[in-house]
């Protein structure tokens, strides 16, 4: 369907718009989308889960705002789906549709909200490294707390920080939610030759386990673990672009409303000037992965024999362990 409104400047480059419940956070994100003014819009909602009371008409709130809200002439294509597939495999899914029909672009989850700037740095940057395999996401995230990583309006990382982000089919065509290949790369530690950090390397080696012994079940984990297997990179911001306004008792997953990751402050960027070479900065991703491992002495507990039964647990019960867990960090 397309929506008309005077002319003005517009972005280019499609967007992927991924909804679930909680419409007046959505609707924060999509107020950006909205002076963003993309000529192609895909909006990709998953599904109400079963048992959830009202999460049906909330999902269906959601939906009729976004879709209500869009007064601009854009091109929209939806994914609206009726059964809840859940997080991994929703969003994962739906990023596939998407670059299947696009080829690139900007991928923003309900509770991201960015700066105007953060579209054009990933026009910009989508356009620059297009044909470059090395480079395979653009991140507008930094948690840098303010530690400028050289004098260009971006870094390289080897992390793929994924609260607003954008990428190509080429880079997404890796992303494995099974972690095929992860059991050769345990084998032949090639953890040790991304990180100097001990701490950085236990992270993610943790959470890669997780993931292949099907316990942590997102889909952000398996996307970091695809730029580590293919030797990538990403484009990450200088500055903060983009804040995560979804960590709330009502969250799925970001449910501890005292991350220092929460409403992180976004900024505006002017010039998008260029590194004067493609190498990764190994400090500043020893740094933020210190920062994910961080673990609060109570919490450390918790999660250690969170961990324990998880081991010993038929799969079957995992997701009311999760449930159970997330309720007690909401309680606390």
């Amino acid at each position: 369907m397309t929506h008309s409104k005077a002319a003005q400047e517009r972005l280019e480059t499609p967007v992927l718009f991924l909804i679930f419940n909680q419409p007046a956070i959505t609707m924060q994100t999509f107020e950006e989308i909205r002076k963003a003014r993309p000529r192609r819009l895909f909006i990709s909602a998953d599904g109400p889960r079963p048992g959830k009371p009202g999460e049906a008409e909330e999902c269906a709130e959601t939906r009729r705002a976004v879709l209500g809200s869009i007064d601009w002439e854009c091109e929209v294509t939806t994914r609206l789906l009726e059964n809840n597939l859940g997080c991994k495999a929703a969003v994962s899914s739906a990023i596939t549709w998407f670059l299947d029909k696009t080829g690139e672009g900007i991928i923003l989850e309900y509770d991201c909200v960015p700066s105007q700037s953060f579209f054009t740095f990933c026009a910009g940057l989508l356009e620059k490294y297009r044909h470059d395999e090395r480079v395979m996401a653009i991140s507008g995230s930094n948690y840098q707390q303010g530690n400028a990583r050289g004098e260009a309006a971006y870094y390289f990382s080897r992390i793929p920080a994924a609260w607003g982000w954008a990428t190509w089919k080429r880079a997404w065509s890796h992303w494995d939610g099974a972690l095929s290949g992860y059991p050769a790369f345990r084998a032949n530690r090639r953890i040790e030759t991304l990180f100097h950090s001990r701490a950085a390397r236990n992270y993610w080696t943790l959470k890669f386990d997780q993931v292949h012994g099907g316990i942590d079940k997102t889909w952000g984990h398996p996307w970091v673990f695809a730029v580590f297997a293919q030797h990538g990179v990403c484009a990450t911001a200088n500055r903060n672009l983009v804040t995560n306004i979804g960590f709330t008792a009502n969250a799925t997953n970001a449910v501890d409303t005292d991350s220092p990751f929460a409403n992180t402050p976004r900024h505006e960027i002017g010039d998008l000037s260029h590194p004067d070479c493609l190498v990764p900065d190994l400090g500043a991703d020893d740094f933020f992965s210190r920062r994910l491992a961080y673990v609060k002495p109570a919490q450390r507990l918790v999660q250690g024999a969170k961990r324990a039964v998880l081991a010993v647990l038929p799969p079957r019960y995992h997701e009311s362990l999760k449930r159970l867990y997330r309720g007690m960090r909401k309680a606390t």
